[in-house]
Order: structure tokens, then sequence, then C-alpha cells
């Protein structure tokens, strides 16, 4: 039947539900899709049916609502508390559903909850002859507001939500459009009222340098607006906004303006020029159905997701282009093998392995079916396979190990009646030869530790008196690499601890140590008990991490001792350890972050972090290092999109010195001449650790030496490089070529306000005082986050500026500050850095405006000679990367518009 209308629109006859229905249908009729989206060239949805406008007077109107439904491409459904009381709502979403796909039915939340506004038609999947299947949330706009200001507000952008699914594409696109739209129709009306006012002013140019001088100003407040709004959408997530903004705001692309320092800012913000610490969108992807769990792979390059109807959908996490999809039945999870290329997928049914870029399916094992534990090696080669413990008390458990290339069977040992027949946690070390497994007997209150050999059959009983029952207690168990055995609970009765079981002891048990974990959580002003659930075990590099809902320990694996512990802004997701000691982390509150071997976590450092405003449901992360990882999120409020997001693309760098792997942080001195670079090194403590200098010119890098005499480097203020490569600690000067001492340096000493000439009006808070330009300049740095700019020989004020809000403060002691000149383009550039925080920073000043043209995190040093800026990341190399001018960040931000269908 041809399809008359775009959609149908349900709804009571209340005043809400009519005055929602009414303005849902004006905003679907006249709307002009997008080019890029049309269908045949159609640049309107069509026509919506809604009863009281379309409806003709008959006898029979039952007829004429069928006649509609039937000639409608969707339905649309306004859900209250009241629509369920509604037969004829209900009659009209049962007709439909029986004529149309279930992902043609959408519904607007104009009041109350999703469980009560929702009608059962809309919620429920039901077999022919009416058996519930499952429960699914369907496709909704939620406009439920406490006044009529805040629902108009919301249906500015969820109607979108619905547009989305009329024309079939992302919700996402549709929204960051009308968001660019948006901000384009505002610069446009700041520039039509500035070409208006040029216009008018224009015939009097020569007549009044006043009126010249007003429109003039008139362009570099708008410049200055456009800047803001950069800096604020940039703030947002909008990345792509923000560039298009500053852009817009500079010569050269916003028409004949003037310059403005602002802008420049903004756009080199946008653009983090020297940051590997930034965070970025790559894509998002939708879906018809909830997701219910899914896999990344370890490279990132494949994301495939599960249905709570057993539908398998893989993507591209670059495009997020669907690759393949299959109906894999009713499935319990999917577990992903990087050492086959393939996913392998469990379920009732037995498990079968896919071709990760196809969909082929390379093996199944039906004979696996009810898989009561599975879970793979630490490479993905092996896969542990518990079978289904039976309630016959003459029933074995068995365990196998199957290889997850080929499905076959290598090991299988039955556990038998023994210690117990359900097995509720296990482990599998990589070459299959050891598996632990937790085993508990149902109706009974206490389970067993056991390790199984599966090559010889042997069986040992680590522990039989473990607290267990469904629900009361979450276990964990994991292999070192050196073969111990770690078993971790989070126990209701509050037996939560780590153990460790010793290989070379014969797997004795070498420490317990008891763990706090939350039981107990404040929500909506309640208390409310937290089930138990152990997050995270792992370890890597001697170090034992754990985590419980928003509670992270790390542990020494040698005594157990606890090094540190910390609470987190959301509950703990997921988690990944990584072979540095990083363990990178992804919590409900929207935060991806990493915290380090001594427990600091980085998004306290705004740096190496991503928040994405919204709590999430489930979160991946992959690769072997959290800097060159994909991301993957699934938001709470809308369980059917992924969103994947990764570092920003870093410029051309060139590693002119190795991190020491022991260090916590590194600082960089350079010499006079910018020919020298020393890279010392400081662990988690601030304590020295090495050193190493780098002739910049010669590309050459020295040894690695210690640093003598600890007490000398602990104050970075006090340290310098000469250009031969030498050195000066305070009065002491050291050769490191020899490592030796040679003898003493002229005491340098603190410029205080008491020396100086003139009377400044200094800023409060007072850390630092130096000179800059052969004296000629006077800069004074504050601890609130300060920088004053002076004329040292006048004692004129030429710029002030504030970073202690959103950017850094100055450490009063121990602060490393560098200053540099560049004349021939008016810059100078200062460099601070101290052991408090993650990174250096540089701040450009142009001397002609003296206005701030960029603050630059990670940027530690600047090497005069090959013009390059000096990057010092967190846990990272040293890097020497090209300064970058302001035509070349507008050539790269012009070139990323550009393939977005920017400019």
């Amino acid at each position: 039947m041809e399809r008359r209308y775009k959609a149908f629109i349900s709804y009571r006859h209340l005043p809400l539900d009519m005055a929602v229905a009414q303005k849902l249908h004006r905003r679907i009729e006249r709307y002009v899709v997008p080019k890029e989206l049309r269908k045949d060239g159609e640049k309107k949805l069509g026509l919506v049916f809604r009863d009281r406008d379309e409806l003709p007077i008959a006898s029979d109107l039952s007829a004429n609502i069928r006649q509609a439904l039937d000639a409608s491409e969707f339905l649309i459904v306004i859900c209250t508390p009241e629509t369920s009381r509604s037969q004829w709502v209900l009659r009209e979403i049962r007709y439909f559903l029986l004529h149309h796909d279930r992902d043609h039915v959408l519904a607007v939340l104009a009041d109350g909850d999703p469980k009560e506004a929702f009608p059962a038609e809309l919620r429920e999947l039901r077999s022919e002859d009416g058996a519930l299947v499952d429960t699914v949330e369907p496709l909704a706009a939620n406009i439920v507001a406490d006044s009529e200001a805040k629902r108009n507000r919301l249906f500015g952008v969820e109607s979108l939500r619905i547009l989305a699914a009329l024309i079939g594409c992302p919700f996402d696109a549709l929204y960051r459009r009308e968001q660019r739209y948006r901000r384009r129709r505002a610069a446009v009306a700041l520039s039509a009222a500035a070409l208006i006012a040029a216009a008018f002013i224009g015939m009097l140019l020569e007549r009044n340098a006043e009126i010249r001088a007003q429109l003039l100003q008139s362009q570099i407040n708008e410049s200055k607006a456009l800047a803001a709004l950069s800096e604020q959408v940039y703030d947002e997530g909008d990345f792509t906004g923000a560039l298009e903004l500053a852009l817009q705001a500079l010569p050269g692309t916003g028409g004949d303006r003037p310059y403005v320092a602002e802008a420049e800012r903004a756009l080199s913000a946008a653009l983090a020029p020297y940051a590997r610490g930034q965070l970025g969108y790559m894509q998002s992807l939708e879906q018809d159905s909830r997701i219910f769990s899914f896999a990344l792979s370890e490279d990132g390059e494949s994301f495939v997701t599960l249905d709570a109807s057993g539908r398998i959908r893989a993507f591209d996490p670059e495009t997020a282009a669907l690759r393949w999809s299959r109906d894999g039945g009713t499935l319990s999870g999917v577990l992903p093998s990087e050492s086959t290329g393939g996913l392998l997928a469990l379920g009732p049914n037995g498990v079968s392995l896919y071709d990760l870029m196809d969909g082929t399916e390379i093996w199944t094992r039906s004979d696996l079916a009810s898989v009561n534990f599975g879970g793979l090696s630490p490479s993905g080669r092996r896969m542990l396979y518990a079978s289904y413990g039976e309630t016959d008390p003459a029933a074995t458990e068995t365990l196998s190990v199957v290889d997850a290339g080929s499905g076959k069977t290598l090991e299988t040992l039955e556990l038998g009646p023994g210690p117990g027949r359900f097995c509720a946690a296990g482990a599998l070390t990589d070459g299959g030869e050891l598996a632990g497994a937790l085993l508990w007997t149902p109706g009974e209150a206490t389970a067993a530790l056991c390790l199984a050999d599966l090559s010889s059959g042997q069986v040992q009983v680590l522990d039989d008196d473990l607290l267990y029952s469904p629900g009361s207690a979450s276990y964990r168990i994991i292999f070192t690499p050196e073969g111990d055995l770690i078993l971790g609970c989070d126990s209701m009765a509050g037996a939560s601890a780590v153990r460790l079981y010793a290989r070379e002891a014969g797997y004795a048990c070498r420490f317990e140590t008891p763990i706090a974990t939350e039981q107990v959580a404040q929500v909506d002003n309640s208390e409310v008990t937290l089930f138990a659930s152990l997050d995270l075990l792992a370890c890597e590099n001697g170090r034992i991490a754990v985590g419980s809902k928003h509670l992270l320990y790390e542990l020494d694996a040698e005594s157990g001792a606890i090094l540190w512990s910390c609470t987190l802004p959301g509950r703990l997701l997921t988690a990944r350890l990584y072979s540095n000691a990083c363990l990178g982390l992804a919590l409900s509150d929207g935060t991806v972050t990493f915290c380090t071997s001594d427990g600091l976590l980085s998004y306290t450092q705004d740096i190496y972090c991503f928040n994405g405003g919204y709590p999430l449901v489930a979160a991946a992360l992959c690769s072997s290092s959290f800097l060159d990882g994909v991301f993957v999120l699934v938001p709470e409020s809308f369980q059917q999109r992924a969103a994947f997001v990764r570092f920003v693309d870093e410029p051309a760098m060139v590693s002119v010195a190795a991190r020491d792997p022991q260090a916590n942080r590194t600082l960089l001195f350079v010499s006079p001449d910018g020919t020298k670079l020393a890279c010392l090194a400081y662990d988690y403590a601030a304590r020295p650790l090495s050193g190493q200098v780098v002739d910049l010119t010669a590309g050459s890098a020295g040894s690695r030496f210690d640093l003598p005499e600890a007490e000398l480097w602990a104050d970075p203020a006090a340290i310098s490089l000469t250009d031969q490569g030498l050195l000066i600690a305070g009065d002491t000067v050291f050769d490191p070529a020899t490592g030796t001492f040679t003898g003493a340096a002229e005491a340098v000493r603190p410029l205080t306000p008491e020396a100086l000439p003139l009377a400044f009006d200094l800023p409060p808070e007072l850390s630092k005082l130096l000179y800059a330009r052969d004296g000629q300049l006077l800069l004074a740095f504050s601890a609130t986050g300060a920088l004053r700019v002076y004329d040292a020989r006048t004692g004129a004020l030429l710029h002030s500026s504030a970073y202690g809000s959103d950017q850094l403060s100055f450490a009063a002691e121990g602060g490393h500050y560098e200053v540099r000149e560049l004349p021939e383009e008016g810059l100078l550039l200062i460099f601070y850095d101290d052991l408090d925080r993650t990174e250096g920073v540089s701040i450009a000043l142009d001397m002609s405006l003296w206005a701030c043209v960029g603050v630059y995190q990670g940027a530690a040093g600047y090497c005069p000679a090959l013009d390059g800026m000096l990057v010092c990341h967190y846990l990272d190399d040293v890097w020497l990367c090209p300064r970058r001018s302001l035509s070349d960040l507008m050539e790269k931000a012009q070139g990323i518009l550009g393939v977005q269908g920017g400019i």
C-alpha cells in the first residue's frame, strides 16, 4: 500500500497530550531536510496524520483509523501516565505493530516516568502465542519538565531525535548540524550587523576618523565574541564548532577583519597543537535495540554488539559503518579472541567463533551448551569452559580447555561431586596447563578454591571455607605472569580481601589483605545497600590493582601491603592495567581517566582524561597503551548508542630522549643558547632518580646518569644547564660526562620585591619574580595563577592575565621557569613546570599587543636552533615538535573542517 503519511500521531485528548501532538505535527511538516540527507530529492518529510486535523466525519471511526494507520510509515505515541488508560491508543499501537516493523514505532515522553508512561505494548516483546520474550525501551524523545518554558527548550533538542528516525540518520549527526546551523546563524547575524554598520559608516569614513575607529572596534568586539563562543563550545565537547568559530574570528576567513589575540588563543586551544592529553569524539553509532553486551578488539579496529534477542552486529569504529549482522540466538555474551582474529559467542546452544571482518562462522560447538563459566587465557589462545552443575548428586562438574582458533578440546578434567559442583569464578594460565576455580554446592554457605593441573588431572584444594551465596559475594581469580594465583573477594558479610597463593611455596597462602568495600550508598537522600561487586583484579610489575564500586586499591604483590587507596567520582565500569603500571579507568559518571602507580588520577590534573558529560552504563578500553587506545562509551539514558573516543592526532614529533621507566615525572632544562637539553627524572615521591643530557643540534643523547647528593636536585628552581652541558644545582657544578662535581658556581640570589629599583603593583601571593629581555622586562607570577609583565625601566604594567581558575597556578617554591624571546615574530614564550604538575605548560605573549595568543599544555621548552617546541608528557618520552605559527594552525583547522564538510 502506498504510504500517504510520513507519521501517525497517537495521543489522548488531554490538554498536555494535545499541545505536544500539535507542536510535533507542525515541527515535522515544516522541517526542511538537509540536502545531504534527502532521499529522492524531497525537501520535506511529508504529511502527518493527527485525528483532530485529518479525520473526516464518518460513522465508522475505526475504519478511518485503520486506513490512516495502513497509510502511515511511522507511528508516534505521545506518552504520559494517562496513556495506558486509553483503549483507543492501545488499539492503534497493536494494529500498527501487526502491519509494520517495531522500529517504525516512536515515542514522546511528555510526562511521568518511562515505566508508568510507556504502555506495555511499547515495552514488551511477545511471541505469536502471547508469551513474554523480552522487555525493551522504545526510541523516545524525553520532554518531561516541571515548567512549560523548560519543556519547550527540551522539545527543541528532543524533537531532533524523532526527526532523525523519520529521516533515517543518526541523532548525533542531526544534532551537531543543528548546533552548527544555530551558531552560524548567530555569526551571520553578527556579521550582517557589522556589514550594515560598515555600509553606513563607510559613507562617513573620509569625514570622521572617530567613526573609522568605531567600525574597527565593532569588528574587534565581534571577533572577541566569536572567540569566547569558540572556547565555550569547546568546553561542551563540540570540537568542530570550536574550530569553525575561531576561524571566523580571524583575518582571512571571517572577512576583512582585524587580528585579535583572543581568536588565536581560541584556535590554539581547539587544536591542542602540543598536547597528547586531549580526547575527542571519533564517531558514534545507533542501533534499533538496546546493547545487551559488546566486545572491542585489542587494536580498536572492530566493535561488536549483542542485543537482547541475540542479534550480533560488527562495526568499524573509525566510520561507525556496519560490517555485518547475524542472528546468534539467545546469547549470554561475547568475548573477543585476538589471537584468532575472531569473536567468541557464548550461549545456551553452544559456543561459536565468528570472523570479525565478515561474520563467517569459523566453528561451533553445540556440545558446549549451558555455559556455567567461560573465560579466556590472557592471550586469548585458550578458553576455559565449565559445564553446568546439575542437581543430581552423582553429576560431575568438568573443566575443559578449548583452543580458541580451532574449537578443539585440548584438556578435560572431571572434578566430581567433591568440594562443589558449580563453578562461580575461574582463571586459566596462558599455556592452559593450570586452572583456578571457585566451586560451590547449591544450598551451602561456603565454597572451595581449587587449583587444577589439567595435564595430570590433579586437583588441589587451596581453601574450602570461603563464604559464598549468589549475590552476597563477588569473587575473581587471576594468575600472575609468575604463576601465582590471586583471589579477590567483595563480600556483603564484610569478609572482603585479597589473597595470594605462591607457586614457589606449593600454592600456600603468602598473604591475605583485608580491604574495605563500599556496601552503602546515598541515593536520593536515602541509604541503599549495594550488591557485592569486585569490578577489578589485575597484576602487573609486582603490583595488584583492586577495584570495587567507587573504591580503588593498589597492593604490593610480594607483601600484600596496601600501597595506596582512593575514592573514584563514579562507579568503576571497566579498567585495564597496562604493562607500565598505568591503570586505565572508565567510570559511571562519564569519566575516562587513568591512575598512576602512586595513585594519582589524571582527571584531577585535567590531562589525559575525558568526560562525555553524561552517565554511562558500560564502557570498554582497548590496546596495550592508554595513550594509543580507542574507548567505547554507552550512555545510561540511551543504551542503543555507542560513542568512540580517542586521543587527538599529534603533530610531527621526533623523540629526543627516552623516559626513565622508573620515573613519575621528567623536568626539562634548556641551555641559554638552546642547543643542550637536560632531562631530570623523579619518582612519585619527587625524589631525583637520574639525568640525561641531549645535544639537540647534533641529535645525540648522552648516557643516563645518576644524580648524587639527592638534596641538591630537590628544588627545580635552583637547577640550570650551561651551554657546555654542565648542570648547576644551587652553587654546585656537576659534570654529567664524568659524574663528578667540578667546583662551585656563583650563587644566584632570588629576586625579591625589596631588590626592585622601582615601585611595582605586584600581584598578591607572589610566587616568583624574574627579569627578561636583558633586564628590560619584569615578570611577576602568583600562586593564584596571575601573570603580570612590567616595563622594568618605567614600572608600567604591559600585560596582566589570570590562569588559576582553569589553567594553572605558579608554585611559590620549586617551580622551574624559562623565558624565550622570538624578536622576529614579536613573541615572548614563558615556560613553567614543577614536580606537582602532570606536565609543563607554555604561555605565548604577543609583545606588540601584550596579549596572550596561546596556552600550550605539554610544551616545556624551546630549541631556537631548530625552531622547535620541547614536549614532555606525563609517562611519555621527550619530543621535539615543529613550532606552529598562526598560519600553520589555520591551515590545519581548515583541513580538518574540509574533511568533515565544514569550510
